[in-house]
């Protein structure tokens, strides 16, 4: 997949999104994957469930949108959670790439 490598962080505005995708390759397709926004004092801020496209899970990090209004400013450590009533544990995936939100300012 492109990019081989994520950058450390990745900047998020009003007018700038964020898209990340996530395959999962198994036998059985998982029933439940979530993307958890973690706060700088280690706290859920916010959980979305991302769309499916085949085998790709995906979100598109837009501050316009209901979903994500509660994130304010600031950086927030993505974690993934995969699980399915035939997994024995659910996988956690912590710290996959980290968002920083930026409230623009009116001109």
């Amino acid at each position: 997949t492109y990019p081989d490598k994520m950058k450390d962080v990745y900047d998020v505005s009003p007018s700038q999104k964020v898209k990340l995708e996530v395959q999962a390759r198994a036998i059985k397709k998982p029933s439940m994957i979530v993307i958890d926004f973690i706060d700088s004092e280690g706290e859920s801020a916010n959980q979305v469930v991302p769309k499916t496209r085949q085998e790709k899970y995906g979100i598109t990090v837009d501050l316009n949108k209901d979903a994500f209004k509660g994130l304010t400013e600031g950086k927030y450590k993505l974690s993934l959670y995969v699980s399915d009533e035939l997994y024995r544990e659910q996988i956690v995936w912590d710290n996959i790439v980290t968002v920083n939100v930026i409230e623009e300012e009116d001109e």
